[in-house]
């Protein structure tokens, strides 16, 4: 009886695995026929081997998880067309075959089952870390819009700050213009008049008021000033965050594209398994055809 296995893993991944007189080793392990790197998986999972009938049995080999064979846990049994062992993240189909008993080499088999998960695995690790710095760049970016909006919103702010300065100062320009007028006014009504009694305490009065008036300006003045001073400190820190924040940006999008070009190498790799592969698997049923031609001819010779 002729028999192989049919594995499958959660990635995609399907192989055919022709099997003969040799033991095949499931698990994590460096040394396992079919290795699998899956965490649920143990180092040595389970063992697929012939017996002296020609029949093959199952046998979990102490692992963890435990192997399921049609859905519930076994420790040893023996295996029949179409029976579906799960060990792990593997899932393995017994299919057996009406045909003389061969015996094939698999370590070209495996090497390349092996290649391909390691291949598998990289682009993996390198899919999810290009998918945190995607991640990543985004928090920056927005991070990056924010610091530039407040920029934006304090650049408008100090704008409008200057023009209310300017107003406010020509505002005072023209107070203590008019302060000195009533002055000089006021100096010459004392000089000139003895009876103008009334329109020097008036002046005096109206002196006065524009000098609180002015005095108040002089305030609000020195007010916007320390705000405007403010708004200048918050405007240079705004800058040099969005700088930074920029600068963190650029890097990320470097690494990205540092990453896009190492998975290219990774993608070509498993082409080349896959071919690999399918000239193992053409190679192994050449072998198979003149093993029976060579097995049919043999009493007639």
């Amino acid at each position: 009886m002729s028999a192989r296995l049919s594995i499958s893993t959660e990635e995609g991944v399907v192989l055919d695995l022709r099997l003969g007189g040799q033991p095949v080793r499931i698990g994590r392990a460096k040394e396992s026929t079919v290795k699998s790197e899956d965490k649920r998986t143990s180092r040595q999972h389970a063992l697929v081997r012939r017996l002296p009938d020609g029949n093959y049995q199952i046998e979990d080999a102490g692992s963890s998880y435990g192997t399921m064979l049609n859905g519930r846990l076994i420790k040893q049994e023996l295996l029949k067309h179409q029976d579906m062992v799960r060990c792990g993240g593997l899932t393995l189909q017994f299919l057996s075959d009406a045909g003389p008993d061969d015996e094939v080499d698999q370590s070209l088999m495996s090497s390349t089952l092996q290649g391909l998960t390691e291949a598998r695995a990289q682009i993996r690790r390198l899919i999810e870390e290009q998918a945190v710095l995607r991640g990543e760049v985004g928090i920056a970016q927005q991070a990056e819009d924010r610091a530039k909006r407040l920029r934006d919103e304090a650049q408008d702010e100090t704008e409008n700050l200057h023009k209310l300065l300017a107003g406010l100062r020509a505002d005072k320009e023209a107070l203590q213009q008019r302060v000195e007028e009533m002055g000089r006014e006021l100096r010459e009504l004392l000089s000139g008049r003895s009876d103008a009694a009334g329109e020097v305490e008036a002046l005096q009065k109206q002196l006065s008021e524009l000098q609180k008036a002015s005095e108040r300006q002089l305030q609000r003045i020195a007010v916007l000033e320390d705000r405007d001073a403010n708004h200048n400190a918050t405007e240079a820190t705004l800058k040099k965050d969005a700088d930074r924040l920029a600068e963190q940006v650029k890097k990320r999008e470097q690494r990205e594209v540092e990453l896009s070009a190492a998975l290219k190498p990774a993608l070509l790799r498993i082409a080349e398994l896959s071919r690999e592969l399918e000239q193992t698997r053409i190679q192994l049923a050449k072998a198979e055809i003149e093993l029976g031609d060579l097995r049919r001819s043999g009493p007639g010779r």
